[in-house]
């Protein structure tokens, strides 16, 4: 089972995956939709961190300055971020 998510919201995202680890839900069977709408990057970082899915969209003038503002800073953290869940496994 896949849960998606139209959160948007980093901290009721984290509310979210606190939520369904307490109830044993796996946090790879959570998608946390419109991240793009949460500001602070370091949250979609540590969603990524637990395992979830971390899922952007809306691509608009709004989401393309953010996601643009620093691709290469902020995919570095991404990879980072995954490269340590992975190998952490």
């Amino acid at each position: 089972m896949t849960i998606a998510s139209h959160t948007g919201d980093g901290v009721a995202a984290m509310q979210e995956l606190d939520l369904i680890t307490k109830l044993r839900v796996s946090p790879q069977a959570f998608i946390w939709v419109h991240a793009q709408n949460e500001k602070n990057k370091e949250l979609h970082i540590q969603a990524a961190e637990r395992g979830c899915w971390v899922e952007f969209d809306g691509i608009g003038s709004r989401s393309k300055q953010l996601l643009l503002l620093d691709p290469m800073n902020l995919k570095t953290q991404f990879c980072s971020a995954f490269l340590r869940l992975i190998t952490s496994q």
